[in-house]
């Protein structure tokens, strides 16, 4: 990293603008060229099938369709879309890895229409709207306090789930927005907005394609706590977000040599809550925030031609607005050479060297110029087991990565993965929003069809603005029995504060969390579930730690095809509390009884 100085605000503004229009006009012209043009002819093996399953004809003819391309990640720490040999989807074969326009990666729906009551549906359009009755009772509503309180929540949810699955559209999204209703404290009564969504248009086959993805969610501002233990908190405990993209992008083969794509990306994210002090008067640790950025993308990678060797060339550009005084006006800008040798069927040495360059706001500025590099092993001994481990350089610091799936058996599969990065708490999600898929019961997964908790507020880690670089990783093993399915996770997250915004506080935390979770199907219409967590909370800067335990067990039952019901008991404890210097995010020891039922009905 080498600091320089800064340019004034209103000159890289100016020059951001530029910028961006100019990319932007690039890139519409190329997509315009490529609308009236031919797709070029191509024989290609079919594409492995993603995790979903291959995706089923509408007319339920079983014929499987040309699956959109997904180029483009949205975030240059993995490479465009993780295409061929660089992502997490096994190649057909190592001398040739799948490059067919419209079938290297899978959609983002990647199975047939959604079964959202009833027989498999024929038409490519499914569309069910539900409404959801909730009722809670605690006798600890506000777990993070002092005090104790018991409080009665009642909750209406009307939720709407929409699946398409045709030529032109694929995709899922789920929508369920609540009003909730407080008993005693009724200045807490509120609405949140939880949604998630993503779909491609394909606008020419197999050449143009728009990428839509869409999150709402509810997190809480304190850490040490998920969206399962604020249930019942009052609406200052927590923050709403909203995260959109759009990606317009083409692609061109040419013939057996290579195969390029091109494309720009919009991102939209925002947090609506109560700015957060850790002691009245003192700087603020969190507050509103609304972030755009604009990333332009285009790579080329190599064919069959060259045997067993497989390049690929990028470039990409990202403009921030907004988001405060760290990314308005920050950039980041990547070139890339990749290189994959397959040296057996089951073995690829992997390396790339290129350059980067970001600019970041706040005190101290964060300031990159410089070359990146990398090096790394993919492992693909089984169609369901594929390893990927590299060692590099990017954004400034040396870290290694991985990415793996591992089939062990038919009944159990295994995920792991690790990253760093330099990054906002805003950036962070809506970058991985343009990696995960959704699957057929709203739930966000990666490509490889790990759990994605990060995308919600399974790591437990307390809101903060500023730039900070983020030490990420996850596991998880899950085990399918004919009537029961286990599933271990484990979370870690660290976040290590490289610049604040001028009078805003930004410190170092930690967090790792466990659970397993247990469903087991009672009978034909009845299924229990059970999960039991426990989460650690450092933080080295405000000189507190705390720990979490989570327990819950609940029942569903379906009284008819479009009745459902549910009984559920959590319990939550936080247990050797030390507030050191945390001020409002100080914690208590304390327990919490809840119950919960809900019922849910189908029109």
């Amino acid at each position: 990293m080498r600091p320089t100085p800064a340019e004034p605000k209103d000159a890289r503004l100016s020059r951001r603008r530029r910028a961006a229009w100019t990319a932007a006009a690039a890139c519409g012209g190329i997509l315009a060229a490529a609308l009236p043009a031919r797709a070029q002819e191509a024989t290609a093996p079919a594409s492995a099938p993603a995790s979903g399953g291959a995706a089923a004809s509408p007319g339920g003819s079983g014929q499987a369709q040309p699956a959109p391309v997904r180029p483009f990640a949205g975030t240059e720490q993995q490479p465009v879309g993780g295409i061929g040999p660089f992502g997490a989807i096994p190649p057909a074969n190592f001398v040739r890895p799948e490059a067919r326009p419209g079938g290297f990666l899978e959609p983002f729906y990647g199975g047939p229409p959604v079964n959202l009551g009833g027989s498999t549906p024929t038409r490519g359009y499914v569309i069910e709207p539900a409404l959801t009755l909730r009722v809670l009772a605690t006798d600890n509503s506000q777990i993070g306090d002092s005090r104790r309180d018991s409080e009665f929540v009642t909750t209406i949810a009307p939720q709407i789930r929409i699946a398409a699955e045709t030529a032109a559209l694929r995709g899922s999204f789920f929508y369920a927005p609540s009003v909730n209703f407080y008993a005693n404290g009724t200045e807490d009564t509120r609405i949140d907005n939880r949604f998630l969504g993503a779909a491609t248009l394909t606008v020419v086959p197999e050449r143009v394609f728009v990428d839509f993805r869409a999150l709402g969610n509810v997190t809480p501002i304190a850490p040490g706590f998920n969206d399962a233990t604020i249930a019942s908190s009052r609406r200052d405990g927590f923050t709403q977000n909203y995260f959109f993209t759009v990606s317009p992008y083409a692609i061109q083969r040419w013939g057996s040599a290579a195969t390029s794509v091109i494309g720009y990306n919009f991102a939209y994210s925002r947090r609506d809550g109560t700015s957060t002090r850790l002691f009245p008067g003192g700087p603020e640790v969190s507050n509103d925030s609304e972030l755009i950025t604009h990333s332009g993308f285009a790579a080329v990678r190599s064919g069959e031609d060259l045997g067993r060797l497989v390049l690929e060339a990028r470039v990409s550009g990202t403009a921030y607005v907004g988001g405060g005084e760290i990314t308005d006006g920050a950039e980041r800008g990547l070139a890339l050479l990749e290189a994959r040798y397959a040296i057996t069927p089951t073995v690829a040495v992997l390396g790339e060297v290129g350059y980067e360059h970001l600019r970041f706001g706040g005190v101290p500025p964060y300031r990159v110029d410089g070359m990146v590099w990398g090096v790394g092993l993919r492992l693909d001994p089984s169609p369901n087991t594929t390893i990927t481990a590299r060692y590099r350089r990017r954004d400034g610091f040396d870290a290694p990565s991985v990415e793996a799936r591992i089939g062990l058996g038919q009944r159990t599969v295994a995920f792991a993965s690790y990253s760093e990065q330099v990054t906002t708490a805003l950036a962070q999600v809506s970058d991985l929003l343009s990696t995960v898929t959704v699957d057929e019961f709203g739930n966000a997964i990666g490509r490889d069809g790990a759990p994605i908790p990060q995308l919600d507020s399974g790591a437990f880690l307390g809101q903060q603005n500023g730039l900070f670089r983020s030490r990420r990783g996850t596991a998880s093993i899950s085990h399918q029995l004919p009537r029961d399915t286990f599933t271990l996770q484990y979370v870690f997250d660290r976040r290590t504060p490289l610049a604040s915004a001028p009078g805003e506080f930004a410190f170092a935390q930690e967090t790792q969390s466990v659970a397993l979770l247990w469903r087991r199907e009672i009978g034909p219409v009845t299924t229990g579930f059970g999960s039991v967590g426990y989460s650690w909370n450092r933080s080295d800067t405000l000189a507190s730690q705390y720990d979490t335990l989570t327990a819950r067990v609940g029942v569903v039952h379906s009284f008819s095809e479009r009745l459902v019901g549910s009984l559920q008991y959590q319990f939550t404890e936080r247990l050797r509390s030390e507030g050191g210097n945390a001020g409002a995010f100080a914690p208590r020891d304390t327990t919490q009884n809840t119950v919960i039922a809900s019922i849910t009905t189908r029109f």
